[in-house]
């Protein structure tokens, strides 16, 4: 059977949430390598479902994006994304403005 997209979008998302608090957590208590890779991994999963996205239930993640990348700015000025990444970050933003 196959699984119900939507459904699979749902866990996506709720994956990339946790992992979202869990990076910022780890941000605001200084384990900053830990905390990057928690937000990288939710910008990733986020940035994915945001392309493949149709329906625009995207519009509600919009935020999480746009703060995952001030929280990193905010507490590791030196740090750039990697470049898989900040490709589709620029992508995000060209279609979200």
């Amino acid at each position: 059977q196959k699984a119900d997209p939507e459904q699979y979008t749902q866990k996506c998302v709720v994956l990339a949430n946790m992992l979202y608090l869990e990076g910022r957590v780890r941000l605001e208590n200084g384990s900053t390598r830990e905390g990057i890779d928690r937000m990288e991994r939710a910008l990733n999963v986020f940035l994915d479902l945001f392309a493949e996205d149709k329906s625009g239930v995207s519009e509600s993640y919009h935020p999480v994006i746009v703060d995952i990348e001030q929280l990193l700015q905010l507490h590791v000025p030196e740090y750039d994304l990697p470049a898989d990444i900040y490709e589709k970050l620029t992508r995000f933003r060209a279609r979200s403005s």
